[in-house]
């Protein structure tokens, strides 16, 4: 006989959201949205310690027994958030009584003057879910607000999407005030809510599909990671790069210097995805890559860390074959035992994993000469970018003047100019004259500039010392989305 403790109704809170949960006799059980009539299916089980739901969506929950109607606890599991639920049991109520939504006049809904393509809206109007494609956007209206100083939206995955509040609005005859655009980053599903003064007021769900820009995939979002600590090795060390492979066989190696242990809160960690840019190889980048916006990534540079140690060494010199290591993304996301590596003959690695390691190999025999000056990654031209008044460009047609020598003014190493003073011209940022394909930045702290009566460029007296800043090419500003 099934538990009578569990049939009937509830609220169930988990983090913003609230629904209503039905249990019935036959072992089902139903849950509807309030705020945007929402619903869907699944069924519970009993174990002697736990009632156990499966919905239809695939997303999991346990509640303890015995079982509380005032104050019941659980665990929920979804694929846009996992964690403690509540939930309390309602009073019984007529046949003909609901639960309607806690502020009805307030919700998300379609401006009149945006394609409707992807969303599912009610007979009244309001918007349920939004469907965007892989690197779509859709545009979004919240109705019966007066402006955005009355709404604040959160988005419970913003690797899976990103919002960009767009200006106010005045559509009366559906009462939108202000509009947004929702971006969709990765596949996936997640949702989208409405507060006011601390109360949630309307929650949406967004899919994002795996249609559309089919190369904007998420650096995160890999599918095997390697370690080999011979490639691109300097002076003996070990190797400071990890490799991540894609589910496309994109492989990239990326420097464990350029991830770091930065955690953010919420709100930051979505406007450091919804400032990224495409990257390396496709390879949609945040603004900057740390535990929280690549926790995989920051997981496999942990691991990576643990293995520059002696008991390497010895197992190195015993075998017989090139070793590099090999971590899953499952084994990245459980914090990295120092054990939890694999090891492989280098020559079994897939093959565009081999290629990437035998073209390190010839980068550290010399077919790429090492310079005074350290090239910049992806990454540093990205923060370089976002942070320009903190940096000084200088642009050359000199490769050898850019990587490996000290800075001069003009008509010594770089290129005379008649009436030119005898200083060294500088801009902020990539956007600044063109006068040649190699660059330098160097921190504007360290350097005094002077303006020029071009708003573009400014001065600076004195030499840059050869092995001072970083330098690039273009083609690198380029590749990494600038």
């Amino acid at each position: 006989m099934a538990n009578q403790d569990i049939i009937g109704t509830w609220m169930v809170k988990f983090r913003n959201w609230t629904w209503e949960y039905i249990f019935t006799d036959d072992r089902k059980v139903t849950w509807r949205d309030p705020l945007n009539q929402m619903s869907g299916k699944g069924r519970w089980s009993e174990t002697p310690k736990l009632i156990n739901i499966i919905w239809e969506s695939k997303t999991a929950e346990s509640w303890h027994l015995p079982i509380n109607p005032a104050k019941q606890t659980g665990w929920y599991r979804a694929s846009y958030g996992e964690g403690p639920l509540s939930a309390q049991k309602e009073a019984k109520r007529a046949a003909n009584e609901s639960v309607g939504p806690r502020d009805a006049t307030k919700y998300f809904a379609k401006p009149s003057f945006a394609s409707s393509d992807g969303a599912i809206l009610s007979d009244d109007g309001r918007l349920s879910l939004q469907e965007i494609d892989h690197g779509g956007r859709a545009l979004v209206g919240v109705a019966g607000v007066a402006g955005w100083g009355d709404v604040t939206l959160t988005v419970a995955d913003p690797m899976i999407v990103g919002i960009e509040n767009e200006a106010a609005v005045n559509e009366w005859i559906s009462d939108i005030r202000v509009t947004f655009k929702v971006i969709g980053f990765k596949p996936g599903e997640t949702e989208v809510a409405a507060s006011s003064n601390g109360n949630t007021f309307a929650v949406m769900k967004v899919r994002v599909t795996s249609q559309g820009a089919k190369q904007l995939v998420f650096v995160d979002s890999f599918t095997q990671g390697y370690y080999d600590p011979d490639f691109r090795s300097k002076n003996g060390d070990w190797s400071k790069f990890i490799i991540v492979k894609y589910l496309d066989d994109v492989v990239l190696a990326l420097n464990i210097d350029d991830i770091s242990s930065e955690t953010l809160d919420l709100d930051s960690k979505a406007s450091y995805v919804k400032q990224g840019s495409i990257g390396s190889k496709g390879r949609l980048f945040p603004l900057k890559m740390n535990a929280s916006t690549t926790p995989n990534l920051y997981a496999l540079k942990k691991q990576a860390i643990n293995k520059m140690s002696i008991d390497l060494i010895d197992l190195m010199r015993v075998s017989k074959e090139a070793i590099i290591f090999v971590l899953s993304v499952s084994e990245a996301a459980r914090s990295m035992l120092g054990n939890a590596f694999k090891q492989m003959a280098r020559k079994n690695a897939p093959p565009p994993v081999r290629q990437l390691l035998q073209e390190g190999e010839a980068v550290a025999e010399g077919a790429v000469a090492r310079t005074l000056r350290s090239r910049a990654t992806a990454q540093q031209l990205r923060q370089i970018a976002a942070n320009k008044d903190e940096w000084w460009v200088w642009r050359t047609p000199d490769k050898e003047v850019a990587s490996n020598q000290a800075i001069r003014h003009t008509g010594l190493n770089t290129p005379n100019t008649a009436n030119a003073p005898k200083s060294i011209y500088v801009s902020r940022g990539f956007k600044g004259p063109n006068y040649g394909k190699y660059g330098v930045a160097v921190r504007s702290s360290q350097f005094r500039g002077r303006a020029t009566s071009d708003a573009l460029e400014f001065l600076i007296d004195g030499e840059i010392p050869a092995g001072e800043g970083v330098w690039f090419t273009m083609d690198d500003v380029m590749a990494a989305g600038l």
